[in-house]
């Protein structure tokens, strides 16, 4: 874009970014410049967030560059703009997370601006996959979705920037992007504090190759020195070490600049997202219109009636079945638009038992890329029961087992008895296994498979989310029979208080619960549980004890809450649930320590 618009842009890039004290624009925001050499209004620059873990604010910041994006353009009162898959591929932000952020935050947008100056916003890449993508997640119907019923996305702003960094190139200092920068000084402010020097990889954007370049990160030793002796040094500028690219091996200094903080005008308003409309994908049949010029009107007939030929022979109407197991009235939904994204007709004939019948009409090509789409769109649904119905069915290990409940001793050497002791071992170092016994209770396992199940439905716009740990619990004085051999394994009605209030609680780590809460033996060994628990969306928080259930997600939007509550206590992280059939026992440990 850059090369195409000329060095206008380039330019008017310099001068937004002098308008900027100097300093670099957040991720999250968004800057428009001249379009230059190219025919369009403008350029807006979206400015995404790198993509580290997912836990450093990237899904609300790709969210608020998306929204800041189409206010601009809002403001401008553009009408048309086309949106890339920000931060997708430069910036190595997972492509479904992508997609779905990006047509989720326009969505919003409508429902922020229904009246909007905006009329078409067009979703484009150059890479198949990510086109693709974006065809899939337009068919989903986002309303009650992340963006609306979850503070993980959200319009929100990073803090102003404590210091400016640039590096010294041949000719003058070039300025690190704004993630760049607060990488650096979090890390400069540590090595500050410490003196000790830490392995620091930073991955500087390309902007000739559009690539990411690595560069290690070095502070000066003797800056301890250079501080004591002049304690405002931080105050000015300085130089604080060098960047070094291994395959170069060329060192270029790194300089720090302090960033004066300036006091809000007014307080940061709170956004509050709009709930979002639904919107039906449908494809749109224009009447036929050409002009033939010839110079007899016989001529021009003929020509007309060779094209129309072309067209027809080019146009095929085919049967097709395929075998759903129930529900088709969602199927057809599903089916029609697949049908509209090939920008074909698609008519359902009578239904016979579990098979779809319809006729697909239009291109050929088009119509078999159709047939090949809804084909595995059958071939998921049939998979995807076969799964559920897989994921009900207990552990393969138990094998055939008559009796409702029974303990089964897993051999030292079996794989779990390893993990498990190994698991146990990084806390307790002095523990002694005497058995670990599985756990097999049908009725039990039954209930809590379906609601594992019934979660991960709930939570399917959640993909990284982890839906189950494997936790410890102790049961003090009560006999671990009453558990694992009971109707709802951990009973809440056992518990009476707790520091997050009333529920059932599971240790991260074996000490707390096998020091604190084993239950006791005559002969002097201990045992506990090493539980499968369903802690999923997870409200991490200080002591509460009056707590009764999990808090709800935004109340202002709607009603739904975290499905456990987690703290630290005791040296562990412990996770708290607080309703029956949500943790499974799945091994009894007898061991002293």
């Amino acid at each position: 874009i850059a090369d195409a618009a000329g060095p206008a842009l380039d330019q008017e890039c310099k001068q937004l970014i002098a308008g900027n004290k100097g300093s670099p624009f957040p991720a999250g925001t968004a800057v428009k410049t001249t379009a230059g050499n190219l025919l369009f209004k403008c350029v807006i620059h979206a400015i995404g967030p790198q993509y580290k873990d997912g836990k450093q604010q990237e899904h609300p910041l790709l969210f608020s560059t998306v929204l800041s994006s189409l206010r601009l353009a809002e403001d401008e009162k553009f009408t048309s703009v086309a949106l890339p898959a920000i931060s997708a591929n430069t910036y190595g932000f997972p492509l479904k997370d992508c997609t779905n952020i990006v047509v989720c935050a326009i969505k919003q947008f409508f429902a922020d601006f229904p009246k909007s100056n905006v009329r078409k916003v067009i979703l484009l890449d150059m890479d198949d996959a990510v086109c693709n993508s974006f065809a899939r997640e337009v068919n989903n119907d986002h309303r009650n979705t992340l963006v609306c019923d979850n503070n993980d996305v959200r319009y929100c702003k990073l803090p102003p920037l404590k210091a400016k960094w640039c590096w010294q190139d041949d000719d003058d200092e070039k300025l690190y992007c704004d993630h760049d920068m607060r990488t650096i000084e979090t890390a400069f402010q540590q090595y500050v504090k410490t003196w000790t020097a830490s392995e620091l990889i930073i991955g500087c954007d390309n902007l000739t190759t559009g690539t990411i370049v690595n560069y290690q990160i070095h502070f000066n030793p003797d800056l301890k020195q250079i501080l004591k002796n002049k304690p405002n040094a931080l105050n000015s500028r300085l130089v604080c070490g060098y960047q070094l690219r291994p395959d170069t091996d060329t060192p270029r200094d790194i300089i720090r600049y302090p960033v004066v903080q300036e006091e809000e005008d007014s307080p940061s308003v709170v956004y509050q997202p709009k709930p979002l409309d639904s919107y039906n994908l449908q494809a749109i049949t224009t009447e036929t219109a050409w002009d033939i010029t010839g110079i007899t009107n016989e001529s021009v007939k003929q020509a007309e009636a060779a094209i129309r030929k072309v067209i027809d022979s080019a146009t095929i109407s085919e049967p097709f079945s395929i075998n759903l197991s129930q529900d088709l009235e969602d199927h057809k939904e599903q089916l029609i638009k697949i049908a509209a994204q090939q920008q074909i007709e698609i008519n359902f004939e009578q239904e016979c038992s579990e098979q779809l019948q319809m006729t697909l009409k239009g291109l050929k090509a088009n119509v078999f890329e159709a047939k090949l789409k809804i084909a595995l769109y059958a071939q998921d649904i049939l998979k995807t029961h076969a799964d559920n119905a897989d994921e009900l069915c207990p552990p393969e290990e138990w094998g055939n087992q008559e009796t409702e409940c029974k303990l089964v001793e897993i051999p030292r050497d079996d794989p779990n008895f390893i993990r498990i002791e190994t698991r146990m071992k990084e806390t307790l170092d002095k523990v002694k296994i005497d058995k670990i016994e599985r756990v097999q209770n049908m009725r039990m396992w039954s209930h809590y498979a379906f609601l594992r199940r019934e979660l991960k439905k709930e939570l399917h716009l959640m993909p990284n989310l982890q839906i189950e740990r494997e936790l410890f619990h102790g049961t003090n004085n009560t006999q671990p029979s009453e558990i694992y051999s009971g109707e709802y394994g951990f009973d809440m009605t056992f518990c009476t208080s707790g520091r997050w209030g009333i529920g059932t609680y599971f240790a991260q780590n074996a000490s707390y619960s096998c020091k604190g809460y084993a239950f006791k033996l005559p002969n002097g060994k201990r045992q506990v549980f090493l539980a499968q628990v369903l802690t999923a969306d997870v409200y991490d928080c200080p002591s509460e004890p009056s707590l009764r259930r999990p808090p709800k997600k935004n109340e202002s939007i709607s009603g739904r809450r975290y499905n456990s509550v987690s703290g630290d206590t005791g040296g562990s992280k412990v996770y708290i649930v607080y309703e029956n059939r949500v943790a499974y026992p799945a091994y009894l440990i007898t061991f002293t320590c």
